[in-house]
Parts: structure tokens; sequence; C-alpha cells
């Protein structure tokens, strides 16, 4: 019966034992589904915010991690703060130097290189990347202001995944950033069917 049943409210505390919990009892039997004894499936919101049942928790997406790579230490602020407040685990550097350093260090999973970096240039970060097996190769993303296509050309060679305009929305980096990886991804997988 519908209301035999104890469903607690967001915020309520738990029950003394997990076990007595209806939806925990029936996640350790093995069906799989967050239900009281009776087999009645528990509210939405008691599933979702309530009953803590493993069954029911949402899937913890791995924190993407991003480097970027610019001289504009607002634009590195700007984005850092909204990539982090959105789950990504973020550095900066604004030298080639430093974000040499930082692919050692941080080991990201893209890196956002602005492409007129001072100490090094885009294009030196890149050819480390590439020829050095102690530097990560990341997937790379450029930033730039509309820079001289001699300079766009120069990294050409090190096959960027994207190229975009600054200043971009710190949403539009994320949507490209999670574009890159998905990518990435599939080729990944796809080479290993091969």
């Amino acid at each position: 019966m519908a209301g035999d049943r104890q469903v607690r409210e967001p915020g309520s505390a738990p029950p003394a034992d997990r076990n007595s919990h209806p939806c925990m009892a029936m996640a350790m039997s093995g069906s799989g589904r967050c239900e009281s004894p009776d087999r009645t499936v528990l509210p939405q919101a008691a599933r979702e915010h309530v009953c803590g049942c493993p069954r029911n928790r949402p899937e913890k997406r791995p924190m993407l991690r991003v480097l970027i790579a610019d001289s504009d230490e607002y634009l590195l602020t700007w984005y850092g703060d909204y990539l982090m407040e959105h789950g990504f685990s973020v550095a900066s550097a604004t030298s080639g130097l430093d974000c040499v350093k930082r692919l050692r260090a941080f080991e990201p999973d893209v890196l956002v290189l602005e492409p007129d970096i001072a100490w090094g240039g885009g294009d030196g970060v890149l050819a480390l990347m590439h020829e050095h097996g102690d530097v990560p190769l990341v997937p790379v993303m450029v930033l730039t202001h509309g820079c001289p296509s001699a300079m766009l050309y120069s990294m050409a060679p090190y096959g960027v995944d994207d190229y975009q305009k600054k200043p971009m929305t710190p949403e539009r980096m994320a949507d490209r950033i999670r574009l890159i990886v998905g990518r990435r991804a599939e080729d990944r997988a796809s080479n290993e069917q091969n």
C-alpha cells in the first residue's frame, strides 16, 4: 500500500540502519531498481536526492584537465573561473617556458594555446611537444586574435585540433574542449578496433 511506505523528504536525516532503507535493501538484493519493499518505485525526488542508493547516483564524469597558455591574465582568470565552476581542472601559463613546465607537471587533457605567447611562442611549445618524449603530446586548441597567417602556417605541421578567434566565450571554450576530447576518444576507439 502506497500510504504505508516511508519516503523521506530531501534534507531529512538518513535512516539509522542503511539496510532498513527500502531502496538500499532492494538494490542490495540485485533488483537494479530503487523500489520499496512492496515493489512500488520510489518518487523521483526520493531516489535522486534522499536515498543514496548506488543505483540512482548520477554518473560522475571524469574531470577534464585543461592547461590555458595565454599572455592575457584577464582572459586566463575569466576562462579558468568558468571552467572550474563547470567541473574542469585548470592550470594556466603566461609564457611558453611556463607552458612547457606545466605540461610536464599537470599533464592536461587539452592545451589551449595563444600562438604569440612570450618566451617560446605557440610554435615553440608545439615543437617541444612533438620532439621531446618528456613533454606530453595532448590535443591543442589555438586561440588567436587573427594573428598573421605566417604564424598559423608555422603551427600547421603539428596537427592542431582546433583554431578559435579571441575572445571567445567561456561557454564556447568548454563546449569546444569537450568536443576535442570526445573526437580524440572516438579516434582512439576506432584505431583499437582496426
